[in-house]
């Protein structure tokens, strides 16, 4: 017997799609890990860079799959699998950070992003001008806070965990989203006394 809250299917596919894309991404990650680990390459930065990379992304995966069974979803690994990648002496470290940048794009190119209302998410999400739904963490009073302030302002909705379903998207079109604030400082009047 599933016991499933207030989650429907295409909730249960869209987030196994993203949980996917996390493995997938976490996997090249290693795959470039284990190639600057040869002993014919020995780039020890590089390993270290791209083994925590890919940790991190199995880490997102993680936490998007612990999810899915709270909400009585089932967790579909398909075709998990590393892109085809081929690198060749001396151009591979640029070709091996161009992969990188394309599994990050992949990732971030959602439309909409549902998250923990964290300070470093919104940071992120504010650089990235993502529009998102926000799910504070129960008991984390910032993220309560922080949630409840950035609907209030009309930026971003949110609801309590308990409270969420596919129909609350619904009204992430009627918020601005998070936007970075692109400012020049004008040192004029800073530097006009001398």
């Amino acid at each position: 017997m599933k016991c499933r809250q207030n989650w429907s299917e295409k909730c249960e596919s869209e987030l196994n799609l993203q949980i996917q894309r996390e493995y997938n991404a976490s996997l090249s990650y290693h795959v470039l890990s284990n190639y600057f680990n040869r002993d014919d390459i020995g780039l020890k930065k590089l390993v270290e860079y791209f083994e925590k990379a890919s940790l991190e992304e199995r880490d997102h995966a993680n936490k998007l799959m612990n999810y899915q069974n709270l909400r009585g979803g089932l967790v579909e690994l398909n075709n998990v699998s590393a892109i085809d990648i081929k690198l060749e002496k001396p151009d591979d470290i640029i070709e091996a950070f161009n992969i990188a940048l394309l599994l990050e794009k992949s990732i971030n190119e959602s439309a909409l992003v549902i998250s923990r209302s964290g300070y470093t998410t919104v940071m992120d999400l504010a650089k990235l001008n993502k529009k998102a739904f926000f799910i504070p963490t129960p008991g984390q009073f910032e993220q309560e806070y922080l949630a409840k302030r950035f609907t209030e302002m009309g930026l971003v909705p949110s609801c309590k965990q308990k409270d969420f379903n596919l129909k609350k998207l619904d009204a992430v079109n009627a918020y601005e989203g998070l936007k970075a604030f692109d400012f020049k400082i004008d040192y004029t009047d800073l530097f006009s006394l001398f």
